[in-house]
């Protein structure tokens, strides 16, 4: 909720209407807030309370919409059919935050602290299992160091604690729905068979529990144009894919309808810098993941970044438009 308020704030500031996105099963979270604050609600609650997407984006001023792929698609298409594009003056201006597999670029001066990089990146893939926009599930590691790393990566994924999200001892809790837990065990075993190797997880724990338990997944063996590798399954789930140069791991990296986040390792600052600015994401952590914070831009580029910013001054322009009026003195 505190996300979807930073999201939000500045359009009630130029009291603006806001779309917000949400699955279904947030309803009871989100609803209140809609009705304190006349938002309207794309995809699940608002299928039934609000008429849906359908008409929703066309008769808005400012738009955000945060929502996953299928929301804004909906949103999307619709402007489309009216022929036009959420750049263009017939439709609403808006703000996307779609994303998939950020990815997380290991380079070779790194051998002397790999144990340190998995835990850095064994926190920003399995995060709230993986559920998050910026997760950094796709991990570009320098050949040479796949082996050691791979193994680091497994020893920090097989500590967490799997269960019940109300006992402090649990680390990691249960996926969303049913839905979501099906989703991802087919991503990965579809990869399997095609291929890919489970180090470690690879299928569902505490069944007799009826809770939807996915453990912390590392892939290894994978290939850039698996799905496992492009799409957006949200679970703990982080593929391993290997490279031999950096102008190849920008490449990687770039190979992306999306482009929301990224993080960048190397002792030298000056490669540091360059991957980071070839890099088409909107957040790029240097030696750590990171999201930036409530004064920094957070948005992406591609399809992860139509229209404007959260957090930051920027947040505020994507709801303001520029008008000149100009006084000839007779």
């Amino acid at each position: 909720m505190a996300d979807r308020a930073a999201a939000q704030g500045p359009g009630d500031v130029r009291g603006r209407e806001v779309v917000r996105g949400c699955s279904d099963r947030q309803a009871d979270l989100v609803l209140p807030v809609i009705e304190a604050r006349s938002v309207v609600l794309v995809q699940g609650a608002a299928d039934a309370r609000h008429g849906g997407v359908q008409g929703v984006g066309g008769r808005l001023q400012g738009l955000l919409a945060v929502a996953g792929d299928r929301g804004g698609e909906q949103l999307v298409g619709e402007g489309e059919q009216r022929g036009a594009t959420p750049r263009t003056p017939t439709s609403s201006r808006s703000c996307w935050r779609w994303a998939a597999r950020a990815p997380q670029i290991v380079i070779a001066d790194n051998g002397d602290r790999l144990g340190l990089i998995a835990e850095d990146l064994a926190e920003a893939a399995f995060f709230a299992m993986g559920q998050n926009c910026s997760a950094g599930s796709r991990i570009l590691i320098h050949s040479s160091l796949l082996e050691e790393f791979a193994g680091e990566l497994v020893a920090v994924a097989e500590k967490a604690v799997i269960g019940d999200p109300q006992d402090p001892a649990t680390t990691l809790g249960p996926l969303i729905e049913a839905d979501a837990l099906e989703r991802v065990t087919r991503y990965v075993d579809e990869a399997v068979a095609s291929g890919a190797v489970a180090r470690t997880g690879g299928a569902r724990v505490l069944e007799s529990t009826g809770g939807y338990f996915y453990p912390p997944t590392v892939l290894t063996s994978v290939t850039q144009d698996m799905p496992v590798a492009r799409v957006e399954i949200f679970g703990p789930v982080v593929v391993l894919i290997p490279f031999e140069t950096v102008d190849e791991a920008i490449e990687i990296a770039n190979d992306s309808p999306y482009g929301l986040a990224a993080t960048v390792w190397s002792h030298d600052v000056d490669t540091a810098l360059r991957i980071a600015r070839e890099v088409r994401a909107g957040t790029i952590g240097v030696n750590g993941y990171s999201e930036g914070d409530i004064s920094t831009p957070f948005g992406g580029y591609k399809q992860s970044g139509f229209g404007g910013r959260d957090n930051g001054l920027e947040a505020l322009q994507q709801y303001t438009e520029t008008k000149t009026i100009w006084i000839t003195l007779r």
